[in-house]
């Protein structure tokens, strides 16, 4: 019920972005969404790690990363919860929202296509959410070349997930320009090809519990395909879309843009590994958002048949996990997002 009124409303407020508004009117039409969204996020009450989560919180922890650890202290100190995570997790969801609603006409077009996927695996990967929303506030210190800010903001994601450490080298590959950026991707594509039976050792001697619950999973399989298809459509997207709008950008426009356009683009690095497993996507499923804010914001430059365009390859690239989670008989996972706090307050009160 909830999900569907978001949903629902999201794409009424679409149709009506796509159509021509002005950004007060995109603006107050986000309200609504923006609300039921930090409601689904922040009163969730079960999803498939729910309990793993709980029972860690109760022990502490101590299986997890140590800024994740200390965050459990203060939260007990002050008598709260589990639940007080996730709260705080949906408001700093919100907070980057409002961050990306500045000069966007464009907003529902990010919430509806967040809340269609990745919010699903989000609410899941608790942890995984809170880290890289703390990365996505990092890549604005990149746009304003304060090096060690960024890497505070990197420390403090690593903190709360591990798997942060891969965003180490992208502020060096941002001082790069764009041709040899993109050299420089395409260069560490092809050694690690090569050499990630050698890198996977090394994982495994500095990150073995993790690594091994990852590999314990077993082999990708068929699952290899559909995250390169994820990948190449994800950067065939911001390509396309830089193409239409790059000499319409200013200049503070064109150095918040290009950061976001090379977010997508790291995600190719994840592609050798995935022989190895699955769960190396979040490095192209934590650049959804990313992806989604950019065409947003390219949206404000287009015409109404290149929008509409952008509009339908975004829409692939959420159409095409869906229906791996409809094979993989996964896509009950969509009914935890109605598993809410409010909802059931609200049921047993009238």
């Amino acid at each position: 019920m909830l999900f569907s009124l978001l949903i629902f409303l999201s794409l009424i407020f679409v149709i009506i972005e796509i159509s021509g508004v002005n950004y007060k009117t995109s603006k107050m039409l986000a309200v609504i969404p923006i609300f039921l969204l930090c409601i689904t996020v922040s009163f969730n009450r079960m999803n498939n790690d729910y309990i793993v989560y709980q029972i860690a919180f109760a022990n502490d922890g101590t299986m997890f990363e140590f800024g994740y650890q200390y965050l459990i202290k203060v939260l007990k100190y002050f008598g709260q919860e589990y639940e007080a995570i996730i709260f705080l997790t949906g408001i700093l969801l919100v907070f980057i929202f409002k961050k990306m609603m500045k000069n966007n006409k464009h907003i529902n077009v990010m919430i509806l296509l967040y809340c269609i996927f990745p919010l699903v695996y989000d609410i899941n990967q608790i942890r995984n959410l809170l880290m890289y929303l703390i990365v996505i506030i990092s890549l604005e210190f990149i746009r304003k070349k304060s090096i060690i800010r960024y890497y505070i903001g990197i420390f403090l994601a690593y903190s709360i997930h591990s798997f942060a450490l891969i965003y180490i080298p992208f502020y060096y590959l941002c001082k790069k320009d764009r041709k040899k950026f993109i050299k420089i991707i395409l260069s560490l594509f092809c050694l690690f090809t090569i050499i990630s039976p050698i890198i996977m050792k090394v994982l495994l001697r500095f990150f073995p519990y993790k690594i091994e619950s990852y590999l314990a999973s077993g082999k990708p399989k068929g699952g290899i395909i559909a995250i390169v298809v994820y990948v190449i459509v994800d950067v065939f997207t911001v390509w396309w879309v830089d193409k239409k709008i790059s000499k319409k950008l200013n200049f503070e426009e064109k150095n918040e843009m290009e950061v976001l356009y090379r977010f997508v683009w790291y995600s190719i690095l994840i592609l050798p590994f995935t022989v190895y497993f699955l769960e190396i996507q979040r490095l192209q499923r934590n650049a959804l958002l990313i992806k989604y804010y950019y065409c947003a914001l390219a949206m404000n430059h287009l015409k109404k048949a290149e929008k509409i365009v952008t509009l339908i390859l975004l829409l692939i690239s959420v159409v095409l996990p869906i229906l791996l989670m409809i094979y993989s008989s996964e896509f009950y996972l969509y009914d935890y997002l109605d598993k809410n706090f409010i909802l059931e307050y609200l049921k047993n009160r009238f």
